[in-house]
């Protein structure tokens, strides 16, 4: 069995979907962040909202599963093929066998009730987590009264998602940190128990040698999407910062009394119909966005896109919105 604790703080919902593998693209196109496997979603509002962000992985590795030693490509006999059909057929890569064990994340969002206290909370979750540790590994009981204590004047949110280890949280109590790092502590041991497949191994066609053959006498190319991720979670903080604005602009509308213009020459005007105005601009860079991705199934058209990519910032808008008062 071979086990990675991994913890760290985080600040972009980019870093939460490469931890746990979810897409980006689908998350953009969706709306919402989905966990794989799973019906549940990430908060990425709370997210947005909290001043410190952590993320607790546990990956199991009981064993791998691989069928590659006579793997063969059954090439279709009654269809003209091309790269754009085959990829639409096949897709890139095909399954070769499946990884089994368990993987927990949770995160962790907390809203400080007192900001000059923030460093004291970071220092306090830093501490629980033991995150300068070589090997991380869940800190003593003891200090879990003590963090407690700490959060008190914290608002925490804690959301644990998992495969593999049977059901870790039987009585279905709220999370917590403490109880997040306990379960962490014992998961490889539930795991060891009770085992699942969590993840399918994906391997590319060119890797098939009498695939290879095929490819060159139809002039079919795999297409490479290596540089796709990168782009496609630069574009997830995009659309979770455009959502986010989306949001204050919805709040301002119903509490007018409650902002105040920003000091921008360009700023949104406190009344429904300029707020309304630019609610519906944002959206449109929204759906900027989910075009995009939909033509992302080209990878080479990353390139373009990098160089003439005609969204603004929305950390350039943020600037322009309405200002909330103390």
């Amino acid at each position: 069995q071979t086990v990675t604790y991994c913890s760290r703080f985080v600040s972009k919902m980019s870093e939460v979907v490469r931890s746990m593998n979810i897409s980006a693209g689908s998350s953009i196109r969706t709306g919402t962040v989905n966990i794989s496997g799973s019906s549940s979603t990430i908060d990425e509002i709370k997210f947005a909202e909290s001043d410190l962000n952590a993320v607790v992985a546990v990956k199991v590795v009981n064993q791998c599963r691989t069928v590659r030693d006579n793997v063969s490509f059954c090439a279709p006999s009654d269809e003209e093929m091309t790269t754009s059909r085959f990829h639409e057929v096949y897709g890139d890569c095909f399954i070769s066998g499946f990884i089994e064990g368990g993987d927990l994340h949770g995160i962790i969002s907390i809203k400080t009730l007192d900001y000059s206290r923030r460093g004291e909370v970071k220092t306090a979750v830093k501490g629980q987590l033991n995150s300068s540790m070589k090997n991380w590994s869940p800190a003593p009981r003891s200090s879990s009264s003590s963090i407690d204590k700490v959060m008190e004047s914290a608002e925490v949110t804690v959301n644990v998602n998992w495969s593999g280890g049977g059901d870790i949280n039987p009585t279905g109590t709220e999370w917590t940190l403490s109880s997040l790092v306990q379960a962490a502590s014992v998961f490889p041991q539930s795991v060891a128990k009770c085992p699942q497949r969590t993840w399918a191994i994906l391997s590319r066609y060119d890797t098939i040698p009498n695939f290879i053959e095929y490819a060159q006498k139809h002039a079919i190319a795999i297409r490479r999407y290596d540089g796709v991720q990168t782009f496609t979670c630069d574009l997830l903080d995009m659309h979770m910062e455009y959502k986010t604005n989306v949001q204050m602009l919805t709040h301002a509308m119903g509490h007018l009394d409650q902002y105040y213009p920003s000091q921008e020459k360009n700023a949104i005007a406190i009344n429904v119909a300029s707020l309304v105005t630019e609610r519906h601009k944002l959206k449109i860079e929204m759906a900027k966005l989910v075009k995009v991705i939909e033509e992302l199934l080209d990878p080479h058209k990353v390139v373009n896109y990098n160089e003439n990519l005609q969204i603004e910032s929305p950390e350039v808008w943020r600037t322009r919105l309405p200002v909330r008062l103390p």
